[in-house]
């Protein structure tokens, strides 16, 4: 199964991160969410209950090789299911906020799993329904892979841990039901739409450092640093934001305060700290 999280939450990029990490959280019993083999050029459009998909080539083990297969494309919960000759595999959406999206459109979705490295590539994935639309467009994933301890899980957790890179060119959010506040100024809210027009984040032995920019900041580049580390036997990553400034300005509490927002079961907020709990 292909169960590859492309998330935006909106108006901070501490929670893109967070969701982007809780993507690994699989049983450490079960095979890793990543699957060996390529797909190229996928394509989709959903319009509820049923869609259909194209793609130039899917070579998944366990999957199957097809060249220009036609695809079925069905929506549950924010994870779409492909479907040819009685076999599936899953793209999973559902952190983009889609559990209820009336429409899909993925546009040129690009993944390799080989000896050397993950990478996922998107022109676009947008999506709208009853009170809401989102879009994701221009994103790279790459992480690399080398030999470590430990079962597939373990591998992977610590490879990306490692070495990550992650690009996103633009990303948007709109909700009738919420309201978002800039991350350089607490006071001033941002009404029911926020957008990211550049967000990088990279990973190097358990560092982190990025940044982003959008109506999010206002359009001021905002810088961000800290450490990654996970504990596999009580299934908890943490992320701590060492540093988060726009300019001269220290903006890391102001980023606090909207990530407390979006605290529940899986996540807490601990300044400097973000507390994931795995799921089971």
């Amino acid at each position: 199964m292909l169960k590859k999280s492309c998330q935006m939450i909106a108006a901070s990029y501490c929670l893109i991160f967070t969701n982007i990490s809780t993507a690994y959280a699989n049983d450490l019993n079960e095979k890793p969410a990543f699957p060996i083999g390529k797909i190229n050029q996928l394509n989709a459009n959903y319009t509820s209950p049923k869609g259909t998909g194209t793609s130039k080539e899917i070579s998944i083990k366990g999957f199957g090789d097809f060249i220009n297969p036609n695809l079925e494309v069905e929506n549950y919960g924010g994870t779409l299911i492909f479907s040819i000759d009685n076999e599936s595999f899953e793209l999973d959406l559902s952190s983009l906020q889609i559990n209820d999206a009336e429409k899909i459109g993925i546009s040129n979705i690009n993944y390799n799993n080989g000896d050397t490295n993950i990478g996922l590539n998107l022109n676009q994935v947008q999506a709208s329904g009853e009170g809401f639309s989102t879009r994701l467009s221009g994103t790279s994933l790459e992480c690399q892979k080398q030999s470590r301890e430990g079962n597939e899980y373990e591998q992977l957790l610590q490879n990306c841990f490692n070495y990550l890179s992650l690009n996103v060119g633009s990303a948007f959010f709109q909700s009738s039901e919420r309201s978002f506040y800039n991350l350089t100024n607490e006071y001033e809210t941002l009404g029911s739409a926020v957008e990211i027009d550049d967000l990088k984040l990279n990973i190097r032995g358990g560092k982190f450092d990025g940044h982003l920019k959008g109506n999010v900041s206002k359009g001021v580049k905002v810088k961000f640093e800290g450490r990654a580390s996970y504990d596999l036997g009580n299934k908890i990553v943490n992320i701590r934001i060492d540093k988060a400034k726009a300019g001269l300005f220290n903006v890391r509490r102001t980023i606090f305060k909207e990530l407390e927002r979006f605290e529940n079961d899986k996540i807490e907020i601990d300044e400097p700290n973000i507390y994931i709990i795995l799921q089971e």
